[in-house]
């Protein structure tokens, strides 16, 4: 199909028509050369059929995202710098109910500290919450004290709750995962040990149940909070390995301690 490029309604079909679907429905199926030449295929579409008419900045493909989000997700740092220059959306929640913050945060790419640092300095929230939780529960949760300490810098809420029924906060999270640096500079911002998720149990409780591994009662839990088979077989096999390298112990000595001051 030959695309109008001075149509932009019939630029918006064909991105959403060759956009993130068809890359979706053959992941699977892909090597990691098939995969790069997609991902810049995918970009050089952006550059070509949405830099042009600004009036596309906010399209959603076939799967709901904008550009903005393809180009955070892939760690394309220069086409984010171009589309947040031109207006793009920052706070939009999407229909996976995933954030552009958070999007950043989840990505482990070289780029990505960068990317959050540009979302951010353009008005980003900090505090956006995500089905997965807030920004900085993700990054709490997942080990990456850079990314904490940003988010804290830009005046991310370090108590903030999530929106899953387990009603956890950052500081929850890091303990679980045993990230004892993370826990630490949490507390160092104001973090408070003594709040409960909505089992009743603390951070400090929470550690103490995670270093003995994944715990099958916690089942049930998760499913209800949305998580798929896929995603409790990774946080099964997630807490057995962390419980097993024994990292919730440091955890434990720096929240018992913090406890007794």
């Amino acid at each position: 199909m030959e695309t109008d490029s001075s149509n932009p309604s019939e630029l918006s079909i064909e991105y959403v028509r060759l956009g993130r679907a068809s890359l979706d429905s053959s992941v699977t199926s892909m090597g990691h050369g098939e995969e790069s030449r997609s991902r810049e295929q995918e970009l050089a579409r952006i550059e070509r059929d949405v830099i042009p008419h600004p009036d596309l900045m906010d399209s959603r493909d076939a799967m709901g995202n904008t550009p903005l989000r393809t180009a955070v997700e892939y760690g394309a740092l220069d086409l984010v710098r171009k589309l947040v220059s031109m207006g793009a959306g920052l706070n939009e929640r999407f229909d996976d109910g995933t954030t552009l913050l958070v999007a950043a945060v989840q990505d482990r790419g070289p780029n990505s500290l960068a990317i959050m640092e540009v979302l951010l300095d353009a008005g980003a929230d900090a505090d956006q919450v995500s089905a997965w939780g807030t920004a900085l529960q993700v990054a709490a949760g997942g080990g990456d004290l850079g990314k904490v300490t940003l988010l804290l810098k830009r005046g991310a809420t370090v108590d903030r709750r999530n929106e899953r029924e387990v009603y956890e906060t950052a500081l929850m999270d890091a303990a679980r995962s045993g990230h004892s640096e993370i826990v630490q500079r949490l507390l160092d911002h104001g973090a408070d040990p003594a709040l409960v998720d909505d089992c009743g149990s603390n951070a400090l409780e929470i550690a103490r149940k995670a270093l003995k591994g994944f715990d099958p009662a916690d089942l049930a839990l998760l499913e209800n909070a949305g998580l798929t088979k896929d995603h409790v077989d990774v946080v099964r096999k997630v807490q057995d390995e962390s419980a097993l390298r024994g990292r919730q112990a440091e955890v434990i000595r720096i929240l018992e301690t913090h406890r007794i001051r």
